[in-house]
């Protein structure tokens, strides 16, 4: 109803509750819908606030190519989510989005989006490796297999989130960003 009415409540108290639900679906699997709630609004709560990175954008004289590769795990690409870049920056840090054990086909780029911004996707969060990514406006699900987040902000969106202790750890991961978030499941990733 809060979310309804684009109504903003503490978000130290969406953190503690928050977590104490998550907890709680522990033992309890019915409190497991709450959490997911508690989750949603958070993400909304960013929204409110959230504000596009700003940064220098420089022209260069030669076009930039990146890649990017969601493998299976976006499923409505092409209808209707959006992949866009955000500046430019020269840096070797540039966004990743690939599967967690492939290499990072930007390796040794130069220069690059500060940001990418993914709108309006649905995403299964598995076995992916994503960094400097705004992800709006979209359904994000988590099975609970190994993921790597760097910089990752869920701007008003939903989750879908299996209720084992990975998905639990994600989901007080998610509730306690502000709004990017680092989390990590993988053992080792490979560049």
């Amino acid at each position: 109803m809060a979310k309804q009415a684009k109504i903003a409540i503490d978000t130290s108290d969406i953190k503690q509750t928050g977590a104490r639900i998550i907890e709680k679906s522990r033992s309890d699997p019915e409190a497991w819908d709450a959490a997911l709630a508690f989750l949603d609004y958070r993400s909304f709560l960013a929204s409110i606030s959230f504000t596009l990175p700003a940064g220098e954008i420089r022209q260069i004289s030669d076009p930039v190519v990146t890649h990017y590769d969601f493998g299976n795990n976006m499923l409505n690409f092409g209808k209707g989510a959006t992949l866009a870049t955000i500046g430019l920056i020269e840096s070797a840090d540039l966004p990743q989005i690939h599967q967690i054990f492939s290499p990072d086909e930007n390796a040794g780029a130069k220069r690059g989006p500060i940001f990418l911004l993914l709108t309006g996707a649905d995403l299964v969060l598995d076995n992916l490796y994503l960094k400097k990514l705004i992800i709006v406006n979209s359904h994000i699900i988590y099975r609970g297999g190994p993921i790597t987040l760097e910089n990752v902000s869920f701007i008003n969106c939903t989750f879908e989130i299996d209720r084992r202790p990975a998905g639990q750890s994600f989901a007080g991961a998610v509730l306690e960003s502000s709004p990017a978030m680092t989390f990590g499941t993988a053992k080792a990733v490979k560049a």
